[in-house]
Formats: structure tokens, sequence, C-alpha cells
């Protein structure tokens, strides 16, 4: 027996050729498509963080990576062979098989401005809508399986875009922990759990072979509105919505089928890296979004200084995936408000009358001058301080990337040095002495301290620093997991740490 094409072949046919050539020419009238149906309801991540003007860390994303993620999200894996059974399996079960879909061939950032002026941004995803076709197994003689193909409606293809909807997510938008959790990836002993996440929220769906958007509702209805145009904006709507099944038995328990997921940004990791290297906490308060090409995000922290926002990226590394630029006046600051902080703390007390940070290639230069209040003497005694502090990203012995700090030994004044003051820069671990050597005594064999550089950037990815450059500025550059496993002859960077 000749196996039948499927009910998906058939529409498919009678959509683009008029049931013309489909055993024979009928006339059939097809009525209206109708307008999509909203079941669902995407998560309340709070309100919609209003967009800074300025910053003090930016993250940026390249485009390449972001293809990648939407890809993995939208192209689902789908099988060459199910028997009947599996076809059988009905939406909202585990092993459903959709009869229909749509084919992602590209994805882009786009920033565009509205009427006010305001940055509007984009993800602009290509897509070709197909649909399943089944044909009995030749080789199966129980005729039980089939063979699973996708067929494209090659005459239609459309852009969707969606709107990046940024949120601060903490305590403050949302209270509940267990939420943030789950919108963040948080770790379960993460009881803060932090950042900021991007909804992706409907903004048009644009049909391409007529030329038009496509609209559907109780008031307006897109020209050339028809079967294909409605199935795709139905699925769009119900992807970004999340949809609600009923259930086919009375009294049976409805299912619910998630929204898209956010992008998360990994900006507690980041803040908690900052807050290392300055040895005190800083807090996220802000956020702006730049997505001309590249997505860029950048973080407004409650400390130190902030420069405006700019939506062009800079990317200093060819093959990086992520790049992180900490504003090197807020570094600066930071460090200068530490040491003048740690050095009245200190015993005796030190006030600091003037301080640099310079930012030189592969290294800080760091110098302080002022003066110790000594009891005994009744007196002001002059100190100072100058190190050099190298820096680099290396991988630690449990293979995690990590930021390499090893300053070398503080000069001395021609009479008094203030000694051991070099870790309270960064790190916040000593005591300040004074000492009458020209030079401060040796320091422990090992000075130098690691501070980690990676962290998780949502399920199945984690970002890890490959370099650093410190030339006038402070940039970490560096790599995803999961575009590891998409360019797996990438060289493995960076090498092990001395």
């Amino acid at each position: 027996m000749k196996p039948q094409p499927s009910l998906s072949v058939w529409l498919l046919c009678g959509a683009v050729i008029g049931l013309t050539g489909c055993g024979g020419t009928q006339t059939v009238t097809i009525p209206p498509s109708a307008c999509p149906t909203i079941t669902g309801q995407p998560p309340n991540f709070g309100p919609e963080a209003q967009q800074a003007i300025t910053m003090s860390i930016a993250i940026e994303l390249r485009d390449s990576y972001m293809k990648e993620r939407v890809l993995a999200e939208m192209d689902q894996p789908f099988p060459q062979t199910a028997t009947k059974q599996q076809l059988a399996i009905v939406e909202g079960d585990p092993g459903y098989i959709p009869s229909g879909g749509v084919k992602v061939t590209q994805a882009k950032l786009e920033q565009r401005l509205d009427n006010a002026g305001h940055r509007v941004n984009l993800l602009a995803i290509d897509m070709m809508p197909w649909l399943r076709k089944d044909e009995l197994d030749p080789q199966d003689l129980t005729q039980n399986t089939y063979r699973l193909s996708q067929v494209a409606v090659s005459t239609r293809s459309f852009t969707l875009r969606l709107r990046l909807i940024p949120h601060v997510i903490f305590p403050q938008t949302v209270a509940d922990l267990m939420e943030r959790r789950r919108f963040l990836n948080c770790d379960s002993s993460d009881t803060d759990c932090t950042g900021v996440a991007l909804q992706l929220g409907f903004y048009e769906l644009y049909d391409k072979g007529f030329g038009e958007n496509v609209v559907c509702n109780s008031g307006q209805r897109s020209r050339n509105y028809d079967m294909i145009s409605a199935q795709v904006l139905q699925g769009v709507l119900d992807s970004v919505n999340g949809k609600i099944i009923p259930s086919a038995s009375p009294g049976g328990q409805a299912k619910t089928i998630p929204a898209m997921a956010p992008i998360t940004i990994p900006s507690k990791s980041i803040v908690d890296m900052i807050s290392g290297l300055l040895s005190g906490p800083v807090n996220l308060i802000g956020v702006a979004v730049g997505s001309d090409q590249h997505l860029k995000i950048g973080l407004v922290l409650d400390q130190g200084n902030q420069i405006p926002f700019d939506s062009t990226t800079g990317f200093r590394h060819q093959n990086a995936d992520w790049g992180v630029l900490i504003e090197k006046g807020f570094l600066q600051a930071g460090i200068t408000s530490n040491i003048t902080s740690r050095a009245a703390a200190s015993t005796p007390p030190v006030t600091i009358t003037a301080t640099t940070v310079d930012l030189l290639p592969g290294k800080f230069h760091v110098t302080a001058g002022g003066f110790a209040t000594t009891t005994g003497l009744s007196c002001n005694v002059p100190v100072s301080l100058d190190v050099s502090i190298p820096a680099s990203i290396c991988k630690n012995a449990m293979n995690q990337s990590v930021l390499r700090l090893c300053p070398g030994v503080p000069k001395a004044t021609p009479t008094i040095t203030f000694c051991a003051f070099w870790d309270t820069i960064i790190f916040g671990q000593s005591t300040a002495t004074i000492r009458t050597w020209p030079t401060c005594p040796p320091q422990s064999t090992d000075t130098c301290q690691n501070q980690v550089v990676q962290f998780s950037a949502g399920p199945n990815d984690v970002f890890y620093a490959t370099e650093l450059d410190t030339d006038g500025v402070f940039y970490l550059s560096g790599r995803s997991t999961f575009m590891d496993t998409k360019l797996p002859g990438r060289a493995a960077t960076p090498n092990a740490c001395p």
C-alpha cells in the first residue's frame, strides 16, 4: 500500500498551491483565520528598570554569542523517526512532537529610538515556518514506525522582533528569594541573589513575503493575514507569554507551558568580584542597555565614579565571547577610599594626604603619602607607599580562571617606610606598621592573591576570563563554555598559574 501523506502535508499543499495538484482541482471556501488567543502569563520580574544614562561597569556580549543562544532556545531537537504511540503524545506532555514550527535562519541585535528619543533594544529573528511530514518506514513490517521530516514553507518567511526589557532584580523589586533564584539561576547557597534579567517581550512580527506587519486583534487585521501568518503569530505569542492547555477530560488538570526564558546577566558575580577588588561591599542600583550590533549592559553601582553610557561596544580581544569594562576612575576612587579608611584605622593611625593609582600595561602602580600620628613621640611622622602590582589572568589548580595580583616589595621614603600596606589596598589583610628601614621586610614566600573570575551565565553555560588589559583601562575578556562546544577547535586558554 502506498503511504499517504500526513494531515500536515495536505494542509501545506492547500495553503501553498490552493489545492491544485492535490489530487485534482477543488473549490474550497476557507474561512478567515482567527486572531490569536493568549492564555499564558509571563513571569512577574517586577517593574521595568528605567534606563540609566551613566555606568560604573559595562558587560559586553558578542552578536555571535547571542545568535547561538537564540538558536539553542528556538531550534529544539527534532527526531528522525517516531512510532504511532510517540506521535499520539499530546502537547504539554514529555516527548511531544510538534506538527509544525519555525526554523531560525538569522538572529541579530537592533537598536531604535522611540518617539520620545528613548532607546528601544530589539532582538530580530529571521525564521521560516515548517510543517511535519510523516511517512511510514518501509523497513518496519509492522507499520508502526514513521520517518519524520520538516517541510519548509519556502514561499513565506518572517522577522520576529522581541524587545529586551531590563529588570534589576533584588529584594525591593522581587521580594521572594525563591523567585529571584528561579529568574537568575542563583546557587542555593546564595542568600542574596540579585542581578539583571532581560525579559523578552513581543514587539512585532513582520511578514517578509507580503511586506507588512502581521496584526490581528479586535480593531485591526493586516491585509494578507492568512492561515500561515495566523499560526506563526499564535506560536510566537505562546512562546513569549507561555500557554495553558485545558485538560482533555472533565475535571482534569490543565497543562502549563512556560514563557520563553529571559536573558540573565551574571551581574551579581561581577559585582561580587568588584567588592573583592575594593575590599568592601558595592551594590547594584541601576542598569542601561545597548543593542547596536552587540549587546552592552551598563551597571550602575552605589560607589565610585560613573561615566556616560554609550551603546557602542569596545571588544579588545578577537576571540572573546564577552568583555567587562570597569571604569578606571571607579577603580581609582575605590582604591583611594579604601587606602584612606584603612590607614585611618591602623595602629598608629595614618592620615593619607595624596594617592595615585595608575593603570599601566600588565600592572597597577599605586603611590600614597601622608603622616602617622605617634603618641610615644608626640609628633607626626611622614610615611609613603610606592608599589607596582603585576596583574594577569591564569588558571588555578582547580582549573578556574583567576585574576592574579602579585605585588612587589614597596619602596621606602628616605627615612620612614609604611610597610605591609600594599595588601590593604586590594585585599585589606594587613595591619600597617612603621619601620625605620629603607626597604620593607621580606614578605611571605607566596604574596600573590587570586580572585576567581568565572561565573554562571545561565543553564549549561559558564563565563571564564582569558585576558586582561590594564593599559589605561581595566578590561577583562573571556569565553563561554557554551560557545566552546560550538567552536571545538579553539585553543585552550588561559595558561596555568605559575
